[in-house]
Formats: structure tokens, sequence, C-alpha cells
């Protein structure tokens, strides 16, 4: 079993920095699925086979 833990401190600076590079379309975010908030379940099944091969969205729907 390999376990990590990351502590993140937001960062304004960073994250403008990052939304530049994702608008300039030099940086992108691949999303392997999005489920809907109901079968949060499912989400988080294929999140612990780690299989997924990009992001695992929930979409939450006001």
């Amino acid at each position: 079993m390999n376990t990590q833990c990351w502590w993140v401190t937001p960062n304004a600076t960073d994250l403008q920095s990052i939304a530049t590079l994702i608008d300039n379309g030099q940086m992108s975010v691949h999303i392997d699925r999005v489920f809907p908030l109901e079968d949060a379940k499912q989400a988080h099944a294929l999140n612990e086979l780690q299989r997924a091969r990009g992001k695992i969205e929930r979409q939450v729907i006001a």
C-alpha cells in the first residue's frame, strides 16, 4: 500500500498563473467522467480503483 498526504496552501498568484495558462490553451485538464451528485457512491468507487485517466467530477445543479 502506498499512501500520500499533501497539505496545500492556496496562493492567489499561483492560481492566477494557472488560470492564464488554461485561458491561453497552454494547459488543459482531462476529465475522465462526470457523475451527477446522486451517483456520488459510483464516483468514489471509481476513485478507489485508481484507474481513472483524469479527474472525476461530481455535478451539482442548484
